[in-house]
């Protein structure tokens, strides 16, 4: 699953409807890195938020390997690694 959203010029945030089912929670937990943010739920525990990421890395590597196949017919549309 895939949400693309926007920061207003005031650094807000809009998260769907089903993400904020997901979180249920008012008070979130952001680990930032250089490319990448999780966001959770301030009351997740973490070996919970660690099988998650397992899940969504995976489901990641899954749609790079469908990427790069249906590219094989146009090599200027390759996935870098």
């Amino acid at each position: 699953m895939k949400y693309e959203t926007k920061i207003s010029p005031q650094g807000h945030i809009y998260l769907p409807k089903p993400l904020r089912k997901v979180l249920g929670s008012n008070s979130l937990t952001l680990f930032p890195n250089a490319a990448a943010v999780v966001l959770t739920s301030s009351d997740m525990h973490y070996r919970d938020v660690l099988k998650s990421l397992e899940i969504i890395i995976e489901d990641i590597k899954h749609q790079i390997t469908m990427k790069e196949k249906s590219s094989d017919s146009s090599p200027s549309q390759k996935v870098a690694k």
